[in-house]
């Protein structure tokens, strides 16, 4: 639990190497506990101005973390960028457009879809025939790859 945690706040801006599942969910359990807690102690002291201050210094380390687990899955580069740039197009146009629901629902599927990836095991979705090669990490990449 101490590595997962030191992991978090000392690899920020560490978008390149890996993480494990175990890292991953400490990590995530106890930002998001510690969210929790925030959010419900800080109203009754006043000081509820601090929660937008907590939720900004906590995106990069959960996204560096994100990145981290996704790419001990398998992806490569490509693939971590096409699916931000996907997802961040996807709540533009759906933050314009709050009324379609074709968009509401691509929105909300991938958010599923990236709950869940981080619970596959570690090189789960290498590309084991070349043909997600640009998505995916090869079979015959290094497992030790930065």
């Amino acid at each position: 639990m101490r590595q997962a945690l030191k992991d978090y706040i000392f690899k920020y801006f560490d978008f390149k190497s890996r993480t494990s599942r175990f890292n991953y969910w400490w990590a995530i359990g106890t930002v998001w506990i510690t969210f929790v807690l925030i959010t419900a102690i800080f109203p009754l002291l006043r000081l509820t101005i601090l929660i937008p201050i907590w939720l900004i210094f906590n995106i990069i380390p959960l996204l560096s973390l994100l990145y981290r687990r996704l790419r001990d899955v398998g992806f490569n580069n490509n693939g971590l960028i096409i699916g931000t740039i996907i997802y961040i197009a996807l709540f533009t146009l759906f933050a314009i457009f709050p009324t379609s629901r074709i968009l509401a629902f691509s929105l909300e599927l991938m958010s599923i879809i990236i709950v869940l990836l981080p619970l596959l095991k570690s090189d789960e979705l290498l590309d084991k025939n070349g043909t997600l090669s640009f998505l995916l990490r090869s079979k015959y990449t290094n497992k030790k790859e930065a």
